[in-house]
């Protein structure tokens, strides 16, 4: 792909000086001047095919650098609403094991005072009893 675009005209211009020379200095031209110059042809159109690429390098790692910075602040915002979502679930959690432990003591409360309700009904059946006995 020999693109010359943005060759510069008096870098490299072989058919115009070839047109000019006299015929005798046409003739004179030797193989290895023809393959010199062939050579340097070739090497400026390389040169200016692989400078155009690099400026299409250049753009999409200008665009990939953007996209990377973009996804870096993403994630940073991730991170915080991760961190924020974490606090709030540990929070929520230790809420949960004091109201666990919350009621746990009201279980006992309420298992304590069964018991003790139900020893005194049966200490008032007995008193009754007693106080029915000697009535009669």
């Amino acid at each position: 792909e020999g693109d010359c675009a943005g060759a510069d005209s008096t870098d490299l211009s072989l058919s115009s000086k070839s047109h000019t020379m006299s015929p005798k200095r046409q003739s004179g031209l030797t193989k290895e001047e023809l393959e010199r110059r062939k050579a340097e042809a070739q090497n400026y159109m390389d040169i200016s095919y692989w400078k155009h690429f690099v400026s299409k390098q250049e753009h999409i790692l200008e665009q990939v650098t953007e996209q990377i910075a973009e996804n870096d602040r993403a994630q940073e915002e991730c991170q915080k609403e991760r961190h924020e979502a974490n606090k709030q679930l540990h929070q929520a959690q230790q809420e949960v094991l004091t109201l666990e432990m919350r009621k746990k003591v009201v279980e006992q409360g309420i298992a304590t005072s069964m018991t003790e309700l139900l020893q005194a009904r049966q200490a008032l059946h007995r008193a009754r009893e007693l106080q029915e006995g000697e009535a009669k």
